[in-house]
């Protein structure tokens, strides 16, 4: 407990730079009580990866300035944009806060209770503040992170440089990467420490917020409303808990977190029947328009999903519309063109930006009608039916269509379909396309099922939250109770009981057992695949063995990306998707040949020197892929000199050119 609040400063500063600048903007352009909090992160985003974009471009090294700079210009921006939509009355309809302000405190209450709990579950997934994940997309994250702190620049055009000795980089998310440099600098911690403080700010103050708006958005009840966001943001397995085991995808963790607050505004701006308008669709416009840019850079699929989410919520409240003219023909031709042009604009979108079909090899796990079953009852990845949260899905649901309220209906029933077909279709051309924007990979689209059903969770929570407080007065009354307070307060006292009681449910059934498994990603045992014990203990003693300058080789489908993330130490390859040069892949490939053949020995010693003169090789679970990395098996002297052993993991030294 105790080196969790060590980090507790590190988490308060991953938090500031996630709301402050991003509220700020967010009230100048008109958002008022609890939205400030809610809207300002995906701002934040905006202004932290835009500003790391800007910065080289201006001559400054990344930093606290830029991201300043970049705020302040961006205030003068918002103001005369808000002024200037403020004049365009007929777009700008007041919405009730306006008249009568409804109080912050509801919500920022919610809010608080909900992080305390989210952030104990997120503590519990890497146990400790030092330990990180040890899958293979977590090297590049850290790497990059390094790589922007060694360099002063944290750009997305920048980051992914580090991978390739060369320092070629092309674009990447690198949202992520901005705001964990920025956590280092600023409180000192190491990587994977400010990874971690990291990783529980955007579970509370990006997540959890943005489901506290939401519930606001959707309901009228909004003490109900607060309380509904507050608790199921924490009760899906879904998300963020299963995200942060596979990948880790840090980026797309960052940008799903952003989604529930986008959708709530992307409702209010198309006045998404029974919608609450917490802001007015003029500073709706803004805020969407402020968070876009953030929302691309921390992950462009994230981006994807929310212009798809527009589409379901635009064509329903279009075909609402229609049926409600006067003149239903004709808007109903109207309707289903808008439509048709919507959908064929994102399918284009949707098929443009992806990955190439062969870098995206993940096969569905299970057939469509286990699929099915899982959506319906919120068991995704074979997971214990969480009761509690799966009735209130269900309730949501059921609500929604006995009120004619089918947008959010859609969202669900569309990214079900999204689900269905990745998880369980067939592999083709259909899940392809549908799936191919998230490189056909499963818990990416699961991920995206806590977001769909939220609204319809909400919805429900609230209704049975109802039902329960008059079923509980009535039966106070019958027992004698003559006070209305006291009823009162017996209702409320029993909803509190009854929430714990569902909020235990769906911890024990769901959200243990996605704790435990996402937990092995930040475990390292005798037998952890990537970086196992003796790896770990080998890599602790380089800075001691190896020369800040030196370079070490090793397979990097092993452990060996992490070495320059951990230590800085130069490594190459640095990350297994990057194509070596022609000194790395004659050492690579010639290295163990070239005692035996004195024309291979001296392309070796070529590629040596050209590799800087002080080159190791490293031996992480060597013979794994032995074919791509046949130079480095079977070393020994005089090719070698061995500098340290931890069991059967090995640091040797290219002598083979001092002879």
């Amino acid at each position: 407990m105790l080196d969790w609040i060590m980090l507790g400063p590190a988490v308060i500063v991953a938090a500031a730079l996630l709301v402050l600048p991003g509220a700020t903007l967010a009230a100048v352009l008109g958002v008022r009580g609890f939205g400030i909090l809610a809207a300002g992160v995906p701002i934040s985003v905006t202004v932290v990866a835009g500003s790391a974009i800007l910065a080289p471009w201006v001559g400054l090294r990344w930093s606290l300035v830029p991201v300043g700079l970049t705020w302040a210009a961006l205030l003068l921006v918002a103001w005369a944009l808000h002024r200037l939509v403020r004049r365009l009355r007929a777009f700008e309809r007041p919405p009730a806060w306006r008249r009568r302000p409804a109080s912050p405190w509801p919500g920022l209450v919610a809010w608080v209770l909900g992080s305390l709990y989210m952030t104990y579950l997120v503590a519990r997934i890497p146990g400790t503040p030092s330990a990180f994940s040890i899958r293979f997309d977590n090297a590049f994250h850290l790497g990059a992170t390094r790589y922007a702190l060694e360099t002063g620049n944290a750009s997305a055009f920048h980051v992914s440089g580090f991978a390739s000795l060369d320092g070629v980089a092309s674009l990447y998310p690198a949202a992520w990467h901005g705001f964990l440099s920025l956590v280092v600098q600023t409180t000192g911690v190491t990587l994977p420490e400010a990874s971690n403080a990291l990783m529980i700010a955007v579970a509370t103050v990006g997540w959890v917020s943005g489901c506290v708006f939401l519930g606001l958005v959707v309901s009228r009840h909004r003490i109900l409303a607060v309380v509904a966001g507050a608790a199921l943001a924490c009760c899906f397995h879904t998300f963020p808990f299963l995200l942060l085991n596979y990948g880790t995808l840090y980026p797309n963790f960052l940008g799903v977190s952003l989604l529930p607050v986008m959708l709530g505004l992307t409702a209010i701006l198309l006045r998404v029947r029974g919608v609450q308008p917490e802001v007015t669709r003029g500073t709706a416009l803004l805020v969407l328009g402020a968070s876009l840019p953030g929302l691309l850079l921390a992950h462009p699929n994230t981006a994807l999903v929310w212009a798809l989410l527009t589409v379901i919520l635009a064509s329903v409240s279009a075909f609402e519309w229609a049926v409600r003219s006067s003149q239903r023909g004709r808007a109903l031709v109207t309707a289903a063109v808008v439509t048709l042009a919507l959908v064929a604009v994102t399918a284009a979108a949707w098929s443009v930006m992806r990955p190439p079909r062969d870098e995206s090899p993940w096969a569905p796990y299970r057939e469509l009608p286990g699929a099915a079953w899982e959506l319906v009852t919120n068991s995704q990845v074979f997971s214990p039916i969480p009761v509690s949260v799966s009735v209130a899905i269900i309730v949501g649901l059921v609500l929604l269509v006995l009120k004619r309220r089918f947008a959010f209906v859609a969202v669900w029933a569309v990214i079900g379909a999204m689900f269905v077909i990745t998880v369980g279709g067939p592999d083709g051309d259909l899940r392809w396309f549908v799936s191919g924007v998230f490189f056909q990979d499963n818990l990416r689209v699961v991920a995206l099922t806590a977001v769909s059903a939220m609204a319809p969770a909400i919805i429900g929570f609230v209704a049975l939250a109802r039902w329960w407080m008059a079923a509980v007065t009535w039966a106070a009354r019958r027992l004698g109770v003559d006070s209305a307070r006291t009823r009162g307060r017996v209702a409320r006292v029993a909803l509190a009981v009854i929430i714990v009681l569902g909020m235990l449910v769906a911890y024990s059934r769901a959200v243990n057992p996605a704790l435990h498994w996402a937990r092995e990603a930040y475990t390292i045992t005798d037998r952890s695949y990537l970086l196992d014990a003796d790896e770990w203990a080998m890599l602790q003693r380089l800075p001691e063995l190896v020369p800040e300058d030196a370079l070490l080789m090793g397979e990097p489908r092993s452990g060996t990306p992490f070495v320059y993330a951990l230590t800085g130490i130069r490594v190459a390859p640095a990350y297994m998707y990057v194509i070596a040069n022609e000194s790395e892949e004659t050492i690579r490939t010639q290295l163990n040949r070239s005692d035996a053949n004195e024309g291979v020995r001296d392309r070796v010693c070529e590629a040596v020197d050209d590799l800087g003169g002080d080159v190791y090789v490293l031996n992480f679970q060597r013979g794994r892929y032995p074919w791509m990395y046949r130079g480095l098996n079977r070393l020994g002297p005089p090719v070698v000199e061995e500098i340290a052993r931890e069991g059967d993991v090995t640091l040797e030294r290219v002598t083979i050119c001092e002879r």
